[in-house]
Parts: structure tokens; sequence; C-alpha cells
């Protein structure tokens, strides 16, 4: 997403950006490459530099975690069954959106 997103559009080396947020170019060819996540503190400079919210990239790396997460660990979460009476209190917390985003997600997915 960085690179499509945002550096591309921008005529924007990967360089460029790393120079620009004061960390060396690997960090920010291996986020791009997805080989690592947005830490905390490269959010902070991501947001600074964007002008978007830290907790937009934060919430980005999130979901990426949790999406590798659920497919690496989908046998396993397959054999977990729910408490029965919790069901309805966790239904309770999700939004209508949240609910839809994953349901969609284990569907296309065959999760």
């Amino acid at each position: 997403m960085l690179l499509k997103e945002f550096l591309l559009p921008l005529e924007m080396t990967q360089r460029d950006l790393a120079r620009a947020i004061c960390v060396p170019y690997q960090r920010v060819n291996e986020i791009v490459r997805g080989r690592r996540g947005i830490s905390p503190s490269t959010a902070l400079r991501l947001s600074k530099f964007f002008g978007v919210s830290p907790g937009f990239w934060t919430n980005l790396q999130l979901r990426w975690d949790l999406y590798h997460a659920q497919l690496s660990e989908a046998e396993q979460l397959e054999a977990i069954r729910p408490h029965e009476p919790l069901k309805a209190v966790n239904a309770a917390y999700l939004s209508e959106g949240e609910a839809g985003y994953w349901r969609e997600k284990a569907l296309n997915k065959g999760l």
C-alpha cells in the first residue's frame, strides 16, 4: 500500500521517503516488500510526513497481522468451538461493518 497508494502517485522513491522521515532506506524497502511491519515509531514518522493519523498506519499493520494470523492458524481456529453463552455477547461487541468484513473474508478465503 505504501508504494502503490503513496509513493507512486507522488513520484517519490523509497530513498526519498527514507531521507524525508529520517530512517534507513532498508526500513522503507522492507516495509514495501512486506518483510517488515510498521512500528509505532515509523507510524509516527509516516503520519507526520503524509498528513494522516498514526492510527491509520498502525491499523493497517494490525489488520495485516490479523489476516495472516487467521490464514496461518485457520486449521487450529476451526477446531475451537465457542462457548455458547458468549456467542451473543461477542456479537454485540462487533459493529455490523466489522462483522460483515470478517464474514466476507471468511467466505472468500474459505476460513
